[in-house]
């Protein structure tokens, strides 16, 4: 190398500066690629946390309603409606618990896991009210239903 001369010299450092530059491009080119796939990854995480949180909510709802329309069915002596309306609630408390389990494994921190416990062990508790303010409707006991709802179900609620 010390024959060369200044020229091949020089090629030599710029060859070498371009084939630097090429490999550098490569790999920050895939971090990128990387970085990118592991933000919509985790943005698709978030979505789908918020996503089934929103459910929750709504399926909780729609379980209030039901148990609230049942009551007001037995009033206007609609029996029909009630048990429709007894089927409905179910159904709602159901996709409740079908929510929690499909969030449950999305969630990173301890509190949010607590938080997600508390609201199981409320909605533990509110299916059992729920099935005995039906029986209570069924007995056409109304006003102890009413009571029933709404003391200790609606606190979970």
């Amino acid at each position: 190398m010390r024959n060369w001369s200044i020229g091949k010299k020089l090629f030599l450092g710029l060859r070498t500066l371009l084939v630097l530059a090429a490999v550098s491009a490569e790999v920050s080119r895939e971090a990128m690629s990387s970085i990118q796939a592991n933000m919509e990854k985790a943005a698709g995480v978030m979505s789908r946390r918020t996503e089934l949180a929103g459910l929750m909510g709504t399926f909780a709802q729609q379980a209030w309603a039901a148990e609230k329309g049942a009551n007001l069915n037995v009033y206007i002596r609609n029996s029909n409606a009630v048990a429709g309306y007894e089927e409905e609630e179910r159904q709602a408390l159901k996709k409740v618990a079908d929510a929690m389990a499909e969030l449950r494994p999305l969630l990173v921190t301890e509190l949010s896991r607590a938080d997600l416990d508390k609201v199981k062990e409320d909605l533990g508790l509110w299916q059992p009210l729920s099935e005995e303010s039906f029986r209570l409707l069924a007995q056409n006991r109304p006003d102890q239903a009413q009571n029933l709802s709404r003391t200790k179900a609606k606190p979970l609620y």
